[in-house]
């Protein structure tokens, strides 16, 4: 199989063995035999699955319920990716696959090697650690080749899942450094006896706009260091990949949210030097949900959350993420858990087809694509939607 996006008429495309697919997807945390086959009935032909054993960011509820391929130093077990892939098989039979593998450190991990903080939250001190890159890159490579050995015509794109939320954001660490981070940061700068800026300075610079560089060079030369750190992981498990699958399939990631992250986040989280990430040649689609500031309220306006016209120029693909909270979500998880984002929740049947069209239109007028998210099933189980999603593919 190959895969490959093409530009068409300014519009983002992906082609599959030399047919042209428009970018409309399906992802869901809580993949089922009804919204599954719902949305391939409707005449979508891409899903993501995703495929991991860690928890959200909701503590003790886990992203995904088929298990763990990960479960050891250089130890896997890939009948949870084979089941998975099985289960899409069966209710799509015709589609083809992005598969979302997450290369954060699991629980044995931090059991084992109780020095490490975790990346998931604190990803900017474990990212230059070599002996965890080289695992997570040992089990991506790993993972992959099982399944272009098993799946060798279903698979078109890998997606590489990481940091906080998956969105490569270094959420908890506040641009804290320990020692590995240290290390790396001499290195930066050529300078072994470089230190990092107190958290006390980094703080005081964190509410302001701009930060005059020649009063404050070391927390210029640090803070550029973080976010520079972060888009090189990312392109380093990038290249991982690309070592596979050659040009014949597609990389993504979720990346780059600098026209909505504010304040401290646009400097914690690791995402001001995305055009590193944007402009890679290891990297071809970019994802993002839609921008949480404008988009989530009925009488908003759509928005993203990256700069879409920087992906357009390069020729690569921005997926607009779906994941307005529509008037089927259930409010909890289970009797003790929410599911957030409940005073977003649209009202009404009607109220949510007004947001998905408006959405929709976004990305036709963008040349974008987007999937639609189901994030824990039952978002979508009207005939109604259903309907609007295959009155959106048939027009083509």
């Amino acid at each position: 199989m190959k895969s490959k996006i093409v530009k068409k008429y300014n519009s983002i495309k992906i082609e599959i063995n030399g047919k042209i697919y428009e970018p409309l997807s399906f992802k869901s945390f809580r993949p089922t035999d009804r919204n599954v086959s719902d949305f391939y009935k409707a005449g979508i032909r891409l899903f993501c699955v995703l495929s991991t054993g860690r928890e959200s960011a909701t503590k003790g509820v886990p992203y995904s319920l088929f298990g763990e391929s990960w479960i050891g130093d250089y130890e896997y077990d890939f009948s949870p990716i084979d089941e998975q892939l099985d289960f899409f098989i069966k209710n799509a039979p015709d589609a083809y696959f992005m598969l979302m593998l997450q290369i954060d450190t699991r629980s044995w991990w931090l059991e084992k090697h109780k020095e490490y903080r975790d990346s998931f939250w604190e990803m900017s001190n474990v990212a230059a650690d070599e002996k965890w890159r080289d695992a997570a890159a040992a089990y991506l490579k790993a993972a992959i080749c099982h399944v272009e050995e098993k799946y060798p015509d279903k698979v078109y794109c890998y997606f590489i899942l990481g940091g906080c939320t998956t969105e490569w954001f270094s959420e908890k660490d506040l641009e804290s450094c320990g020692d590995v981070k240290l290390g790396a940061y001499r290195k930066y700068l050529g300078d072994p006896c470089a230190i990092a800026p107190d958290m006390e300075a980094l703080n005081a610079e964190r509410s302001v706009a701009f930060v005059n560089p020649a009063e404050n060079k070391n927390i210029v030369s640090y803070r550029k260091f973080h976010n520079e750190l972060i888009a090189d992981t990312i392109l380093y498990f990038a290249s991982a990949v690309r070592s596979i699958v050659g040009k014949d399939r597609l990389i993504g990631v979720y990346f780059g949210y600098v026209l909505e992250l504010g304040g401290r986040r646009l400097y914690d989280t690791g995402s001001i030097a995305y055009e590193k990430v944007f402009n890679s040649n290891d990297i071809d689609i970019i994802a993002s949900p839609s921008a949480y500031t404008w988009s989530r309220r009925h009488e908003g306006t759509s928005a993203y959350m990256i700069t879409s016209d920087t992906l357009n120029a390069n020729k690569k693909l921005y997926f607009l993420e779906f994941d307005q909270r529509t008037f089927l979500k259930p409010v909890q998880f289970d009797i003790s858990k929410n599911i957030p984002g409940e005073g977003d929740k649209l009202k009404t049947e009607q109220a949510t087809i007004d947001v998905m069209r408006r959405d929709y239109m976004l990305t036709l007028t963008k040349g974008i694509g987007i999937w639609w998210f189901d994030m824990f099933e039952g978002w979508f189980y009207s005939d109604r939607l259903m309907s609007e999603i295959n009155t959106y593919i048939s027009h083509f």
